[in-house]
């Protein structure tokens, strides 16, 4: 099932990309740019990977698929504004994208725990503001578990 998915994967990067390209070796090399691009994501290289789809998005911006493993990466290296933008862009592109709105909406909900966090760092223990503050954290972690559990952390 992996092996088909990642077939499929590539397949769609080819067909989308032989229509932007103007020569076989350009596109072989963008296959092969994305490829590595997604071994190192894969192997948890974030360093490695951003890089090299950053190239590839700068060369063909309308690659939706490029954008939403962006955005994963920047979810998973902790940089959810970045994400943020990343899985806007997918949408731009792609706006049926389903798994980029679904982990839009995961990061949108993980900068709102740390905004709570912050608001709660900042109110009196035991005062109303902070127990407000606090049982929507919680209402939140727990909306926030549910997905994770069904998920792991964002849609793959």
């Amino acid at each position: 099932m992996k092996l088909f998915r990642n077939l499929f994967v590539i397949n769609i990067v080819i067909a989308c990309l032989l229509g932007c390209s103007s020569s076989p070796q350009r596109s072989s090399g963008v296959v092969k740019q994305y490829e590595l691009a997604m071994e190192a994501y894969k192997a948890g290289r974030f360093s490695d990977a951003e890089p090299m789809l950053r190239r590839l998005l700068n060369q063909y911006p309308q690659f939706a698929e490029g954008w939403y493993r962006l955005g994963n990466l920047y979810v998973r290296s902790g940089q959810n504004e970045a994400a943020v933008t990343a899985f806007k862009e997918c949408l731009r592109y792609d706006p049926n994208y389903t798994k980029a709105w679904h982990n839009l909406a995961f990061v949108h909900l993980k900068i709102a725990i740390e905004i709570l966090d912050e608001g709660i760092a900042k109110a009196q223990p035991n005062s109303p503001d902070y127990n407000q503050l606090m049982q929507l954290k919680l209402s939140m972690l727990a909306v926030s578990s549910e997905t994770s559990k069904e998920n792991s952390d964002v849609k793959k």
